[in-house]
């Protein structure tokens, strides 16, 4: 039984927190070919964090940790030009699982 025990200790001891998520679905700028996506952090500066290539609306990102607040900004990219940066979309992270977010790209 002491084993038994102490078996299932370790496991618990051992097992990964659950994961959280963050699923972004864009609405697309007008002739858009691709969006790149931006992140910030807790408030801090934004870096790209990845390009979508349409027809591809969503992009599920795994790099959060709950308890921080994430903010997202969307760039739409046509064949000539990319458009500004889009008003940024905001989520703070409460609990493990996923979480969604919707940005709205500019023309």
């Amino acid at each position: 039984m002491k084993k038994f025990i102490l078996a299932l200790a370790l496991v618990l001891i051992a097992a990964p927190a659950f994961a959280a998520t963050v699923t972004l679905n864009i609405t697309a700028g007008a002739n858009a070919v691709s969006h790149t996506i931006e992140k910030s952090t807790n408030g801090g500066a934004y870096s790209v964090l990845t390009t979508v290539n349409m027809p591809e609306l969503q992009y599920i990102d795994t790099a959060v940790t709950v308890s921080n607040t994430y903010a997202y900004r969307v760039k739409t990219n046509s064949s000539i030009d990319s458009s500004a940066v889009s008003t940024p979309c905001t989520i703070a992270l409460l609990a493990a699982g996923n979480s969604t977010v919707s940005c709205t790209a500019n023309p």
